[in-house]
């Protein structure tokens, strides 16, 4: 999580100064933003390894991130720094139950694995489901907000066809993600694998993130205050 802020500030402190300095540079951001958004979409579909779709899906996530750096408008920054924050929590939590999993003899985190997942450990699997459907931005995951301060910041800069092709993408990603969680709720597995060993640590990362993905979901000021005082 703190790697991904500190990438935020430096690239919102270099791209205020740039764009401002040289306004065309805006378009090629534009065009790797969409790249990224679609290409690391479309890949992720591909994978069989959920590790790799997780891998796949960050960089559609960072099209999105790169999309709300087009504009130097301040109210779409702030969107940015919301959602950079909550995204990193969610994926922290995603990819602690990935190597949790990881740890059972013979898994590989092929989606076949996934099957019956809630059954044999439901906290686990609901932590993840959690995780995933923040990612997507269903409310009252943190991501909600985020996603929606983007989309609304790139319509207020005048930047309507970025904005529609970041809803798009972002709905694109909602496949997978379901994906994974009717694979872990409404699939039978075949119980193949040994029981799964949490330690305190992956357990407090865990939990943790889930409280905060959802708080700051519900009350978003609590960190959004703050960061944008950071980042002043």
């Amino acid at each position: 999580t703190v790697p991904k802020i500190a990438m935020y500030f430096l690239l919102v402190k270099l791209t205020i100064g740039l764009i401002s300095s040289f306004p065309d540079w805006k378009y090629l951001v534009m065009t790797i933003a969409i790249l990224s958004m679609f290409y690391g979409n479309i890949v992720a579909y591909a994978q069989r390894s959920v590790k790799r779709l997780l891998a796949y899906s960050s960089i559609a996530h960072a099209g999105y991130f790169l999309t709300a750096l087009t504009s130097v408008d301040k109210h779409l920054f702030s969107a940015l720094l919301f959602y950079v924050f909550v995204y990193s929590l969610a994926t922290l939590g995603a990819f602690t139950i990935l190597s949790i999993l990881e740890k059972r003899d013979g898994w590989t985190h092929h989606f076949l694995e996934f099957k019956g997942l809630a059954k044999e450990s439901p906290v686990l699997a609901s932590m993840l489901a959690l995780f995933l459907f923040a990612l997507i931005g269903i409310p009252p995951a943190a991501l909600f907000l985020g996603k929606l301060g983007i989309f609304f910041g790139l319509v207020k800069s005048q930047m309507l066809v970025l904005g529609i092709l970041f809803a798009i993408a972002s709905f694109i990603s909602a496949g997978y993600y379901l994906k994974v969680i009717v694979y872990m709720f409404l699939y039978t597995g075949e119980s193949k694998f040994g029981k799964v060993e949490v330690s305190a640590g992956e357990a407090f990362a865990i939990f943790v993130s889930a409280i905060l993905v959802i708080v700051f979901g519900l009350y978003p000021s609590l960190i959004l205050e703050p960061l944008l005082r950071a980042l002043s």
